[in-house]
């Protein structure tokens, strides 16, 4: 459904204030207290790659997408992937045995800004100005874990395979969020602003026998800069 709630803008009259145009920008969100007091709480889903442990929301963060002078269509990709290989050797050289780990989460967001006002685009020729936005989107984490060895019987495979289901649970997770906020823009086609989102995201924890369904709700403010071609 999202693909379509993000095509409205394509076919209301605002797609009139102007041709859809290339976007490409980052977003900084410094490390904050929050942060710190996160991971000092051990908040940390043990995994390196869930979208709580900071490398799927790392302070610098790309987007790109489509845009007018009152509307954007803003798309963000994260990746984090951790893989380990151990093995082992006998006393003649010949490999023995390997096991082998991995995780990965995979993050896909898209985001709907409606500009409230018209901000200046790339060769208008008007000067700079300042225009106010406010903006939606959704985020889903898609995981991948598993867990190997050479030397495992098919009881402690099927074990294993129960370790990894719960790191998949803990890693994937779905989320909003909504705000917004100011930008001022160039005629150049630079353009620099701030923006705030109050974001919430739901996850999970599955242990033997038992599912633990977690909320986290926050605020994230950072700023943007954004380059329109």
């Amino acid at each position: 459904m999202l693909p379509w709630l993000l095509a409205l803008p394509l076919l209301s009259p605002a797609a009139s204030a102007g041709a859809w145009r290339g976007t490409l920008g980052v977003d900084w969100t410094p490390l904050g207290r929050a942060d710190l007091a996160w991971v000092d709480a051990g908040q940390l889903s043990g995994t390196l790659v869930a979208p709580t442990d900071g490398m799927l929301a790392p302070p610098l963060a790309l987007h790109g997408g489509l845009s007018t002078a009152t509307d954007a269509l803003l798309l963000d990709l994260g990746l984090a992937r951790v893989g380990t290989t151990t093995r082992s050797y006998d006393t003649t050289g010949a490999l023995a045995s390997e096991s082998s780990s991995s995780a990965m989460g995979l993050k896909l967001g898209a985001d709907y800004r409606r500009y409230l006002g018209h901000r200046v685009l790339p060769a208008s020729g008007a000067p700079a100005r300042a225009v106010p936005f406010g903006q939606v989107g959704l985020y889903g984490v898609i995981p991948a874990a598993r867990r190997a060895d050479t030397l495992w019987t098919a009881e402690e495979q099927t074990a294993q395979d129960s370790a990894a289901g719960a790191d998949r649970a803990a890693i994937g997770a779905l989320g909003a969020r909504l705000g917004g906020g100011g930008e001022v823009c160039w005629d150049v086609g630079l353009c620099a602003g701030m923006r705030g989102f109050f974001v919430i995201q739901r996850g999970q924890e599955v242990a033997d026998g038992s599912t633990t369904a977690s909320t986290l709700l926050s605020f994230e403010p950072a700023l943007s800069f954004d380059l329109l071609f």
